[in-house]
């Protein structure tokens, strides 16, 4: 993409001025904005995988929210908002691949705003992980590493209960579909 070079020789891309990191943004979020952006989110996953495309390496430094200049801003003062994917692993492959990579993302979305994303995801994902394709087991597994992995962290520990809690809800929303 088109990038400025200024006189110490640092890059910088304008498309990427006011951009956030993922859980930057989830966290000051208004609950629409924060709402619309997990639904992206999902909605690019999504996609992604449907294309045989697994980003890698779903965490929120590398997931900007970047102010979409191409749009005008609501009446509501809502300014719209489009996600960037920077940092690609692509070397990401196999059975359950794409559970990994979404219960990857979602560890962060928790631990960036947990009441929230309690409240919101287990309705954004009922019918996302119901498909015949998709390995809830393993999907639930890889949330609890993440759990298990960062128990001590400061910014992204002690969210063991949270998963715990997150998954039962999906999981009875998965069986009434």
């Amino acid at each position: 993409p088109p990038a400025y070079i200024d006189n110490k020789g640092v890059t910088y891309y304008r498309f990427l001025d006011g951009a956030e990191t993922l859980d930057q943004f989830l966290r000051h979020a208004t609950d629409k904005a924060f709402f619309e952006m997990l639904y992206a989110l999902i909605a690019d996953l999504r996609l992604a995988h449907s294309n045989g495309i697994l980003y890698g390496d779903r965490w929120p430094k590398n997931i900007l929210v970047v102010p979409d200049k191409t749009k005008k801003k609501r009446q509501d003062g809502h300014v719209p908002r489009s996600l960037v994917h920077i940092d690609f692993d692509l070397d990401i492959s196999g059975p359950a691949a794409r559970e990994f990579e979404l219960a990857q993302v979602l560890y962060y979305v928790v631990c960036a705003d947990r009441k929230r994303s309690l409240n919101v995801l287990p309705q954004l994902l009922a019918l996302e992980t119901s498909t015949p394709r998709f390995d809830f087991r393993a999907f639930a597994r890889y949330l609890e590493g993440h759990a298990l992995f960062f128990k001590d962290d400061k910014e992204y520990g002690n969210a063991e209960k949270d998963i715990a809690a997150l998954l039962a809800a999906i999981d009875t929303l998965r069986v009434s579909h």
